[in-house]
């Protein structure tokens, strides 16, 4: 899918089989709707930053945020999800994920930042998109988490973070 500032409300789902890629390099806005993930096999993956903006759901397959920055109004990670980001960017400019409502993770959330082995760089970043407004993790599911920077998160979730930074607020 490649974003030609299509705007309304209708939402969109990558349904296919395969790999599907999600280009947002020409702009917003996207549509005012859930973005869903929703795939029986393949992986939908970023190629660009991604200022979504609105509620994103992982009802079945992969989505891969590749390292890109991404803008999210909340969303759930269902029990045959999976979010992968394997970030090969950099602590100066980190991927980052922006929160701007509360996180659902009922499937696998695993982050690698840097890509490499644990103690590397923190080279994911995951905030609010209001300082010091906590957003709120629940869920059943497994969220791995390494070389990141965390703010302003909370909730009943467990995170295993492994070589994180908490940056507060947590």
């Amino acid at each position: 899918i490649t974003d030609t500032s299509v705007g309304g409300t209708l939402g969109i789902t990558l349904d296919g089989t395969g790999l599907q890629l999600i280009d947002s390099t020409t702009g917003t806005p996207w549509p005012a709707g859930t973005f869903t993930i929703d795939k029986p096999s393949g992986t939908a993956k970023l190629v660009s930053d991604f200022p979504l903006d609105e509620v994103f759901d992982v009802t079945s397959g992969t989505f891969d945020q590749n390292g890109f920055d991404i803008t999210l109004n909340g969303g759930t990670v269902g029990s045959s999800g999976t979010w992968l980001n394997a970030s090969t960017t950099s602590a100066s400019d980190p991927a980052t994920t922006t929160l701007s409502a509360n996180v659902v993770n009922n499937g696998v959330i695993y982050w690698n930042g840097g890509g490499g082995a644990c103690g590397d760089t923190d080279d994911i970043s995951l905030i609010s998109s209001v300082a010091s407004t906590q957003r709120t993790w629940s869920g059943t599911g497994t969220t791995t988490v390494k070389d990141i920077s965390i703010k302003d998160m909370g909730g009943t979730l467990a995170f295993n973070v492994i070589n994180g930074t908490d940056s507060g607020g947590n």
